[in-house]
């Protein structure tokens, strides 16, 4: 029996990695969150160092990425536990927490971080259809 840990998945935010930690354990895996911390500190550091990383135990691999894997595909629902899809097309599957750029609050937002050089105070996240590419309001993630 090996002790060694490997990494199963990788986050931009501990957020996220944190949500998917505990969804693990309601599965009675042991699990691990790496450079959090790190990432927390200073987001802009996150493709440098490899985003926060999950780590399973070597056996636990397999189970745990398919875990992850059903949980990450699972469908956005509403409030009413109603699937969320694609205004346009009707699909339900679509990139999460895409940062859109689309309407001009969010660009100039962008262009005064740039002048001031600080991070952008505004950012409007939306869902974006992978089949159409329209961009639609998110809303939260439930009944997963």
């Amino acid at each position: 029996m090996s002790n060694d840990l490997v990494t199963i998945a990788r986050y931009d935010s501990s957020i996220q990695a944190h949500i998917v930690k505990a969804h693990l354990e309601s599965f009675d895996l042991v699990c691990f969150v790496f450079d959090a911390n790190m990432i927390d500190l200073d987001p802009l550091l996150s493709n440098a160092i490899g985003g926060v990383k999950l780590k399973v135990r070597e056996e636990d691999a397999q189970e745990a990425l398919k875990i992850v894997k059903e949980y990450e595909e699972a469908p956005y629902t509403d409030e009413n536990d109603e699937v969320i899809a694609c205004p346009n097309c009707g699909s339900t599957s679509y990139y999460t927490h895409f940062t859109s750029m689309r309407n001009a609050k969010s660009i100039i937002a962008f262009i005064i971080s740039l002048w001031t050089f600080v991070f952008p105070i505004y950012r409007k996240q939306v869902l974006r259809c992978k089949e159409c590419d329209t961009e639609f309001e998110s809303k939260d993630k439930t009944g997963m």
